[in-house]
């Protein structure tokens, strides 16, 4: 596997041309990612790369590289992670010049996540040492999940939060989502849901002056509950937008 340190992966495979937002969103970490850090994109073509073929075995691979759904996307941040250690952002995530990443805690904890406590983590970021127990166990369960029919109802980080309601050790840390404006929508109103995601980033109801003032470096959007016009715009489409996520994407690129 890759011995490189520093590593900052995510992965693409949709079905049809990237959404203009999420080139986007994917630009603000080529200009402000932090100097020893590099941008790896994956994708079906370059994951045996990066994850060994004792994790990526043939019936593995062929699920997941046809596959766009959350249990894909989490299959593959456990695996590169365990393989390589370092940081996995799934791609609708912004960044600023803010983030600083906390390697630090990597001293003290297996994992790193974002969230609103410790049994409850969020989509999107995840940061570990490689080969870290807790992966391992997160892989094994997710191979056998991978069998079941319910895998068509897989919701993000299911198993997950089992193995973080079971880790006496404490062996991972979930940093507070509101805090860190990871989910600006539950900073700005308390909550988290589709209304409010899209009454903040999809108006112009909200100022940009109160987005840098409570981000802390970074912030997912929400890729399934973003309306469908906007994932069918252009980067150029997206910008001309009178709306509180384009402005967001202008100030900072």
């Amino acid at each position: 596997m890759n011995d490189e340190k520093n590593l900052i992966f995510t992965y693409l495979n949709l079905p049809k041309e990237t959404p203009g937002y999420i080139n986007l969103c994917i630009k603000t970490w080529q200009k402000y990612i932090p100097e020893g850090y590099n941008v790896v994109i994956l994708n079906p073509e370059n994951l045996k790369d990066y994850i060994s073929a004792e994790i990526l075995n043939k019936n593995i691979y062929d699920r997941i590289s046809s596959d766009s759904s959350f249990f894909a996307y989490e299959y593959i941040a456990a695996a590169v992670l365990y393989c390589n250690g370092g940081i996995f952002l799934e791609p609708g995530i912004i960044m600023t010049d803010k983030f600083s990443p906390p390697d630090i805690l990597l001293s003290k904890f297996e994992i790193i996540l974002y969230g609103s406590s410790k049994t409850d983590p969020c989509a999107g970021f995840m940061m570990a040492r490689k080969n870290a127990p807790i992966l391992e166990e997160l892989l094994r369960r997710l191979d056998f999940f991978t069998y079941l029919p319910e895998i068509q109802n897989y919701k993000p980080f299911m198993l997950l939060k089992d193995i973080l309601k079971e880790d006496c050790s404490q062996s991972a840390i979930v940093l507070d989502c509101e805090e860190s404006g990871y989910l600006m929508e539950k900073a700005m109103y308390g909550v988290s849901d589709k209304y409010l995601y899209n009454k903040y980033y999809f108006s112009n109801i909200c100022n940009t002056k109160d987005f840098f003032k409570t981000e802390k470096g970074l912030t997912a959007l929400q890729i399934g509950n973003t309306p469908d016009i906007y994932k069918n715009m252009t980067e150029e489409e997206f910008l001309y937008q009178d709306i509180l996520l384009s402005k967001i994407f202008k100030t900072l690129l």
